[in-house]
């Protein structure tokens, strides 16, 4: 893929998910307004938590669909619930800001796919760009609120009417330009290992529980800042200003903290942006008005934190034909936290105030450091790289004139390949060995470490037999340098398809 093609790509990814996120804030922001004049109170965080659940249920029906597709029909949904909220009704608003909610799974998912543009060492910087476009709705949305509500008025429309026209013009904006993302090849799934708990590797799952932690800390300590600072005595200019530095912190360092997951490493990052959350948490009890500006900005932050470097884990970590499916299953536990933290935030404000609230959240990101802290999410971000792998043995079929052993020749038989893995198995056990179990295939073997394979796919010119390691057969990937870059293959991986048949991927230049 081209630099100018993935630099579209991106460009597209940045506009769809920021006119998403700007329809869910001020769609949400207007349908909490209707219910609270229409019902009380106590009703106005119906329309947002109806988005939460939207987006649990979006992220998992983004797990069976492809990205670029997926992508397209979440916003699709989403511009039809914008419109089922223009009716005004309440049981409609409810359903259709649902459907907005899970169009907005789609604008999550948009950080996965940027970084699915991008080689190694580049993919946290491209994720990070796409997280930056929650700046486009978290603040420019809300600041055109104000000249749509005058200009409705003026039309003769109510006000909040304005602002879900809006929401809807926004959602219909961003599955229009996502049509002109980049198709790309679905990859195969990957074969899951045994230790795996459906494709949650170690890994994936240190990465989940830093997210959720993160997701719920902010989320909790976040809803109830208004009501806080409303009650010391906060006019509404103050709590504007406060929000809006906090919006800032989560979305526009995104891209810088993007390039410190990709030159530090995930793990670190994710312990680097809890403790930022931890200490925001008990900086957030001591000043009020405008001084809390300062801890919820370094809320937003140790979030973006967090989150970024979270989720370039579950791009690096996943193989690359499993990660719409385990990135969506993680996406939809991290909105479940979300709405069980915006559910539990004005009871527990309600009944210990701010400070019960701030430590309740440090508690539950502490016991996510720890767990990090003993975790394996491993340095760095880029694709893990093919661990030592040997054929421990050939066995050769009744029949087939092939003698025993891996040692040149050519015959039918069992073979099984042993992966080092640091992946626990059933017994608890790590740094072990993972075997891969062909029963009957047809191998040309050039001695104990190299197999000839079958390359499919790819430019012309490319050798259809290539030598590669045990290592590389076990590890399912081979790079073959051809012209000024290089040819990507993966191993076939069908009930039929033999061991040693690799399918063209992609190409990359040298410099990449």
């Amino acid at each position: 893929m081209s630099a100018a093609t993935r630099g579209r790509g991106l460009a597209v990814l940045v506009v769809g998910a920021g006119m998403t996120q700007a329809a869910v804030v001020v769609g949400t922001t207007a349908a909490t307004l209707m219910f609270a004049s229409a019902f009380g109170d106590r009703w106005g965080s119906v329309p947002y938590t109806a988005t939460v659940f939207g987006a649990a249920a979006g992220s998992v029906g983004l797990t069976r669909l492809a990205r670029r597709p997926g992508l397209i029909a979440a916003y699709s949904v989403a511009a039809v619930g914008a419109g089922l909220a223009l009716t005004g009704v309440p049981a409609l608003v409810v359903a259709g800001l649902f459907l907005v909610g899970c169009g907005s799974a789609g604008s999550q998912a948009a950080r996965y796919a940027g970084a699915d543009l991008y080689p190694e060492g580049r993919q946290g910087v491209a994720l990070g760009a796409v997280v930056w476009a929650g700046t486009i709705g978290g603040v420019g949305g809300p600041v055109l609120m104000g000249p749509v509500a005058d200009l409705s008025g003026r039309a003769g429309v109510a006000g909040l009417t304005g602002s879900l026209l809006l929401a809807c013009a926004a959602t219909v904006t961003a599955a229009v330009v996502t049509v002109a993302l980049p198709r790309t090849p679905t990859p195969p799934p990957a074969p899951r290992p045994r230790s795996a708990r459906g494709g949650l590797t170690a890994p994936v799952r240190t990465a989940m529980v830093a997210m959720m932690a993160a997701q719920g800390a902010m989320v909790a300590v976040m809803v109830a800042a208004p009501l806080h600072l409303h009650h010391r005595g906060s006019d509404l200019g103050a709590v504007g200003t406060v929000i809006g530095v906090h919006v800032s912190g989560m979305f526009a360092l995104a891209p810088l903290n993007g390039h410190l997951a990709d030159r530090y490493g995930g793990r670190r990052m994710l312990l680097a942006g809890l403790a930022v959350v931890c200490a925001s948490g008990l900086l957030v009890l001591g000043p009020v008005g405008p001084g809390l500006a300062v801890p919820l900005f370094l809320l937003g932050y140790g979030w973006s934190l967090a989150m970024v470097a979270g989720s370039a884990l579950l791009v690096a970590r996943v193989p690359e034909g499993d990660r719409i499916r385990v990135q969506g299953r993680v996406d939809a536990r991290v909105w479940c936290v979300t709405a069980v933290a915006t559910l539990s935030s004005g009871q527990l404000f309600a009944v210990g105030g701010y400070a019960t609230l701030a430590a309740g959240s440090v508690a539950l990101v502490l016991v996510a450091m720890a767990y990090v802290a003993r975790g394996r999410a491993g340095r760095g971000v880029g694709p893990r790289r093919p661990s030592p792998g040997r054929v421990s043995g050939f066995t050769p079929l009744s029949g087939t004139g092939t003698t025993g052993g891996v040692g040149g020749s050519t015959g039918r038989g069992r073979l099984r390949i042993l992966e080092s893995t640091t992946e626990p198995d059933s017994q608890g056990r790590k740094d072990g060995w993972m075997a891969h179990e062909f029963s009957t295939c047809e191998l040309t073997t050039r001695g104990p470490d190299t197999i000839e394979v079958n390359l499919e796919g790819g430019p012309n010119g490319i050798p259809r037999r290539f030598p590669a390691t045990a290592a590389q057969l076990a590890y399912g990937k081979i790079k073959v340098p051809y012209l000024a870059g290089y040819e990507h293959f993966e191993r076939v991986l069908s009930d039929n398809a033999r061991p040693d048949l690799f399918s063209w991927t992609t190409r990359t230049k040298i410099a990449e």
